[in-house]
């Protein structure tokens, strides 16, 4: 599941961090074809809204005239991190999500700490999504977006970049090593859904 966070939103102020501040809320963290998309799609099921923080990314490339793939969105996102700092995307996520005023919203797409920071600031609880990288490289070429026609020694040197902060505005190992627990995906979808509602049912 990059990235994502479900919440509902209360309009309190906090001094320092978010100023926004949500009384039930999960963050959802994970690697390139771990399955955030798939938990973000469960969860919509369950009536939550999705905001992607990559969304505003690939709002920019389309802005730029780049080709919309990974690569273009990994210096695309550094380029805004770099100019606005490393939280940017999520300020942009969380504001969006209070607009909507909705109970239920699911993020996906949180691949820096200061992004992790920023949500746990919210009183946002993490979780690490965990696959092995052979298994999410299968995933992501049956799913066959446009960002993932890549042969596998590629799909790991990006992997590389966006885990090890070889790319300065991705640190996803840093940011996982963070997440209070791990779900392990490497089964099929419907162990994934029940971890997931194990771990609502802990929020309830």
């Amino acid at each position: 599941m990059t990235g994502c966070v479900a919440l509902t939103y209360t309009n309190r102020m906090s001094r320092q961090g978010s100023k926004y501040q949500f009384r039930r809320s999960l963050a959802v963290i994970g690697k390139n074809g771990s399955g955030k998309s798939m938990i973000c799609a469960y969860l919509k099921q369950k009536g939550y809204s999705v905001i992607s923080l990559s969304d505003f990314v690939r709002e920019q490339v389309r802005r730029l005239g780049r080709d919309l793939d990974r690569d273009a969105l990994i210096q695309t996102a550094n380029e805004m991190k770099s100019a606005h700092g490393h939280d940017y995307l999520a300020r942009l996520a969380l504001e969006k999500g209070a607009q909507l005023g909705a109970d239920q919203v699911v993020f996906d797409s949180v691949r820096h700490l200061s992004e992790f920071q920023l949500l746990q600031s919210a009183n946002v609880t993490c979780v690490g999504v965990d696959v092995p990288v052979d298994i999410r490289y299968q995933r992501i070429l049956a799913r066959q977006s446009e960002t993932d026609h890549v042969d596998f020694d590629t799909f790991c040197e990006q992997d590389r970049r966006e885990s090890e902060g070889q790319s300065l505005g991705q640190q996803l190992n840093e940011v996982l090593a963070n997440c209070p627990q791990i779900l392990q995906n490497d089964q099929d979808l419907g162990a994934l859904y029940i971890k997931v509602d194990r771990v609502l049912a802990e929020m309830a």
